[in-house]
């Protein structure tokens, strides 16, 4: 069972927060404009389309944003943290319906996805793995404070790598994609007020069935 957060920042970014792993870390997320609609792109694995809707007043923002921060959850702290290229399908401001940012590549940003995390001002369910659920409405965070996230420990150690003057490009993902360290940004972290809840989904969309592991666990 995953259950997945859409989180996003006063400056516009965005960013998803899983409960937990998928089994092969993802390549790239698309949002489709017209459904409002994400999915999870994989390089082998099927894509994994996520079942509620982001909120009609996000779209503007969602599709003049080219990444996304993605991070995972296991027993209450963060196991991994990607950044992810953010292609848009269905653009009404692009002359050209093709899928978007394919140039991008994934990179792993520990300092980055903490800096957003610590940022967000907005957050909504964007997939339950149970709709029907009531107990599974809440956030994934389950009353952690986003600015107070904490890390494994080999995720702490990346953060210094990503601080040191010139650190090594990272380890190689799975599936052939390279995952690459990528250097803090330089703002600097300002705490959001309180979280704003979305109200959930307008629409639903049916599920999908669940992604299929070519056995390469990450």
């Amino acid at each position: 069972m995953i259950n997945i957060d859409l989180f996003l920042t006063p400056r516009g970014e965005c960013g998803l927060l899983c409960g937990q792993a998928f089994d092969n870390l993802p390549a790239a997320v698309l949002f489709d404009a017209e459904t409002l609609e994400f999915t999870v792109d994989f390089i082998k694995d099927a894509p994994f389309h996520l079942n509620i809707t982001a909120e009609d007043q996000l779209r503007d923002t969602i599709l003049f944003t080219k990444k996304i921060y993605v991070g995972f959850l296991e027993d209450g702290r963060v196991i991994e943290t990607l950044e992810l290229p953010l292609m848009h399908l269905n653009d009404p401001y692009s002359d050209n319906y093709a899928p978007k940012n394919r140039g991008a590549q994934p990179k792993r940003a520990m300092i980055g996805f903490e800096h957003f995390m610590a940022q967000c001002n907005f957050a909504q369910p964007i997939h339950r793995d149970n709709l029907g659920d009531e107990d599974s409405n809440g956030s994934v965070l389950d009353g952690m404070d986003p600015k107070q996230l904490e890390f494994v420990p080999q995720l702490i150690k990346q953060r210094m790598l990503e601080l040191a003057p010139s650190g090594p490009s990272g380890p190689s993902g799975p599936s052939g994609v390279d995952y690459v360290q990528t250097a803090a940004p330089s703002m600097a972290p300002k705490g959001p007020g309180g979280m704003g809840g979305g109200g959930g989904a307008r629409r639903m969309v049916r599920r999908q069935p669940p992604i299929q592991s070519d056995g390469d666990d990450e």
